[in-house]
């Protein structure tokens, strides 16, 4: 109920936010984003419903290479007396391969978490529902009577706080259970590509002049990374294995919204030959996480 606790997602997926918490405690109606690419963005007035996570139409491809889940709902912003409710995580991401079949005469779910609703029934505090995930399948056939499933958690608020529907694949010679999914699957058969073959990362390598440990966690609770000054920080993302001069994105949510960069209207900011991207931003004080992405293509595939 907006005091900090955020719903963890599933693995591959990512954290919805906190609501915030009510205005006569902390003077503030502002509640946090949801984690991940398509994040929820959290409302800057009073009483106004979190902001659904999204996944489709925001990042990743129909391959889903790389495997990756799906965002969370934004927490709702309070009221003067009433904390805001917490968004839903993101759905998981999950790979299933064979050599021979794979049936599924139950379900795969890869769903967005519903949200968290505070207040009475009629004047309630509603978060943002989280994203779908991502289901992949690959075999020779994919069979069975059973479902797959990667659609966004619901927000109570209304369809337009919902989070958005995850990604499902299945690659196959022979694949009845293709239709059997929602959002529907895209489907083909097996498609063998550079992208499994080879190790590509992008990760936050150092921060404000401190460098960042292998393996950060991006957790509120215990951060990766400690700096006491507000203001104009840099920003370093490390590569490998990514094409030099692949325009490099950055996602900061902070405890007064999220910062996209580079921003509207400006520059890309690509790979250096060391395969280095350096963003500067302007960041007020309080806990935050950041997130680097890159989209680009290896031998005709994204």
């Amino acid at each position: 109920t907006g005091t900090g606790e955020v719903a963890i997602a599933g693995p591959g997926g990512f954290d919805g936010g906190s609501g915030g918490v009510r205005f006569d405690i902390t003077g503030s109606y502002i509640g946090t984003s949801g984690e991940g690419p398509g994040g929820g963005v959290a409302p800057t007035s009073a009483t106004t419903y979190g902001q659904g996570g999204q996944y489709a139409g925001v990042y990743g491809n129909q391959l889903i290479q790389p495997l990756i889940g799906g965002s969370g709902g934004s927490g709702a912003s309070s009221s003067n007396t009433t904390s805001g409710g917490n968004g839903g995580a993101g759905g998981g991401a999950i790979l299933i391969a064979s050599s021979r079949d794979i049936t599924v005469n139950g379900g795969i779910y890869a769903n967005g978490g519903n949200a968290q609703t505070t207040g009475s029934p009629s004047n309630g505090r509603y978060g943002g529902g989280g994203s779908g995930g991502a289901i992949r399948l690959v075999a020779d056939r994919v069979l069975g009577t059973g479902v797959l499933r990667a659609v966004g958690g619901d927000s109570f608020g209304g369809n337009a706080y919902d989070g958005g529907s995850g990604r499902i694949r299945v690659e196959a010679f022979y694949r009845p259970l293709a239709p059997n999914s929602s959002p529907l699957a895209s489907a083909s058969a097996p498609i063998l590509t550079d992208a499994l073959e080879t190790d590509r990362r992008l990760w936050i390598a150092n921060v404000a002049g401190e460098p960042v440990g292998e393996n950060p966690t991006g957790s509120l609770i215990t951060p990766d990374i400690i700096f006491s000054q507000s203001g104009e920080i840099t920003i370093t993302v490390q590569s490998q294995n990514i094409p030099v001069g692949t325009p490099v994105q950055v996602r900061v949510n902070t405890s007064e919204g999220v910062i996209t960069l580079p921003g509207e209207g400006a520059p890309d900011v690509p790979l250096d030959g060391s395969g280095t991207a350096v963003f500067n931003v302007t960041v007020s004080a309080g806990l935050g996480t950041i997130q680097a992405t890159a989209e680009f293509t290896v031998a005709g595939t994204p």
